[in-house]
């Protein structure tokens, strides 16, 4: 499986804009395993769109960086 190929958890970085898409979503640290990295970016993607952002909201965008993986 996917998970048994990976030696770590990947961490990715993703940015939401305004209306709830993804402006960047990249690989910060690789699980060791191509196929399991392009799976948990799949895993993003997928969770796209997200809610707007609220006007009055003091920034245009979020950032969020975390972990997936089986570790």
């Amino acid at each position: 499986t996917l998970q048994l190929a990976a030696r770590n958890n990947v961490v990715v970085k993703f940015v939401i804009g305004r209306k709830g898409n993804i402006n960047k979503l990249r690989i910060l640290e690789t699980s060791g395993s191509a196929a399991f990295d392009q799976a948990a970016l799949g895993i993003i993607r997928k969770a796209a769109p997200f809610p707007s952002i609220p006007p009055q909201a003091a920034s245009a965008s979020l950032e969020f960086e975390t972990e997936i993986g089986p570790f």
